[in-house]
């Protein structure tokens, strides 16, 4: 922050409900968490995030970075717009994020796990990943896939890993399948 200040750069702190960005169909807008946290309570720095919706056409990415369930329901409460695609996995799809509620209000076709290879069987956490299962959403996992890459023209997303996988998005079910 000293050489941001120095070199006299312009400081922006994003707040709940800012549009960032807006040009054609794309919206990307700040959700939280600042603007949303009591400031009389002590909050973790995961739980302090910042959470972001990118929005191009009719496809949405979220992207609420570090926070837990008391952050997720905090975002919740507020009544935001969450649905989403994609949905990144909170804290790396911990055992303390990505509650029910959560994947409830952004009912996600994929969600995304950064995580290294070492992290594998904790990250994400074997719960998340039955129940993600179990409601047909596509996880994908950096420590077994490496990149991940979603490309979309407004329209159709599709996903590209590094290790060759790719998918798209059906529109007829609202799910992933593998292209061959």
């Amino acid at each position: 922050m000293q050489t941001v200040r120095q070199e006299g750069t312009t400081i922006q702190t994003a707040t709940a409900g800012d549009v960032l960005r807006q040009a054609h169909e794309l919206t990307f807008t700040c959700l939280g968490m600042n603007g949303l946290l009591d400031r009389t309570a002590t909050w973790s720095t995961n739980d302090r995030s910042l959470v972001f919706r990118l929005q191009y056409g009719s496809r949405s990415f979220l992207f609420p970075a570090d926070i837990g369930r008391v952050s997720e329901n905090r975002l919740i409460q507020q009544g935001n717009a969450l649905r989403a695609d994609v949905l990144l996995a909170p804290h790396h799809g911990s055992r303390t994020s990505t509650g029910e509620d959560l994947l409830t209000a952004v009912n996600p076709a994929l969600i995304v796990v950064s995580t290294g290879q070492r992290r594998l069987g904790t990250l994400p956490d074997p719960e998340h990943l039955r129940r993600w299962r179990e409601k047909k959403i596509l996880p994908l996992i950096t420590g077994q896939a490496g990149t991940i890459t979603c490309r979309t023209g407004g329209k159709h997303l599709h996903v590209s890993t590094f290790t060759g996988e790719r998918y798209v998005l059906d529109g007829s079910n609202g799910e992933f399948v593998r292209e061959r």
